[in-house]
């Protein structure tokens, strides 16, 4: 694997993302946008913790592993299409090599590594097979024929450690596995990591609601989006709103996760380097959510002013 170059990014977001892994630990993330866009590699990486994770689309898959530190000689990733794939191996890996031309057409990847050279095949393939068991259990649908240690892997309370780490990142990075086909959307069938991300979803224009005589405009550091209420809590931001790039501190890490969620719905605004356009509708569990989407800071409903 080649070192990273110690190109520093264009853009950085400092995630203020206090939460457990397990026990009452503080955790505190950092997201990279390695191009300088949303639309661009990303690394996620939590100073003092044994995980990092890159993601972008597969197609540039030698473009990610050239981010991957020597050391890293064992990795774990996810591929993310119509299905999941999750897999392990070293640096040669050949990632994607099992799935037909179907599955790896428009497919992301998430490459999970670390720096500390414990990480080794045990780890890896560890870490490997409780991501596929916990994505089965969750009703994810999968690429993998088959369980790596079917159904009697006996969990390894240290390694476990990995597991939930692995899936913060994961969530940090904008993962959100597909629903199985013919079941209806569900909050309870995805992992914790990404479950939240389902508090906020993407309406194409045409499918929005009519709004009532009533919407809102929001009145924040010249931002431009306006939305309505449907029902006493159900916020909707309407096509075209504004999309702070960056995050202030005081954003959780679901906020967070749920923010990369929506990076693939995001267009540039020429000349401005400081925000983006969403080119859908959200539908959000909140108005306070809503502003929290779209400002990337820990603000309130009050933020969304009527319209008269």
């Amino acid at each position: 694997m080649a070192r990273d170059r110690g190109k520093k990014p264009q853009r950085s977001i400092l995630v203020d993302a206090p939460t457990t892994t397990g026990a009452a630990t503080s955790f505190n993330a950092t997201t990279e946008l390695l191009e300088g866009t949303l639309s661009g590699l990303r690394r996620v990486q939590a100073p003092g913790y044994t995980l990092s994770a890159v993601f972008g689309p597969l197609s540039r898959l030698r473009a990610l592993k050239s981010l991957l530190p020597a050391a890293a000689a064992y990795v774990c990733y996810v591929i993310v299409q119509k299905l999941v794939y999750v897999g392990h191996g070293n640096g040669d890996r050949k990632m994607g090599d099992r799935l037909g031309a179907d599955l790896k057409a428009g497919a992301n990847v998430y490459i999970l590594y670390s720096w500390d050279p414990r990480f080794d095949k045990l780890q890896a393939s560890y870490l490997e097979a409780r991501l596929v068991d916990r994505l089965y259990a969750a009703g994810v649908p999968l690429a993998n024929s088959d369980r790596p240690f079917g159904s009697g892997l006996k969990e390894d309370p240290g390694l476990e450690q990995l597991v939930r780490l692995s899936e913060l990142l994961l969530g940090l990075a904008g993962f959100q596995p597909p629903e199985r086909a013919g079941t209806a959307p569900s909050r309870t069938r995805v992992l914790p990591s990404a479950r939240v991300l389902q508090d906020v979803v993407p309406v194409e224009p045409d499918e929005m609601p009519a709004p009532p005589t009533e919407r809102y405009r929001i009145q924040y550091r010249g931002l431009v989006a306006e939305g309505f209420y449907a029902g006493k809590k159900t916020f909707y931001i309407q096509p075209g709103a504004d999309f702070a790039v960056g995050e202030r501190p005081g954003m959780t890490i679901h906020n967070t996760a749920r923010r990369n969620g929506l990076i693939k719905f995001l267009d540039p605004i020429p000349g401005a380097d400081n925000r983006m356009r969403v080119r859908v509708g959200l539908q959000c569990l909140s108005a306070s959510l809503a502003a929290k989407m779209v400002t990337g800071e820990h603000v309130g409903t009050k933020v969304w002013q009527p319209i008269l």
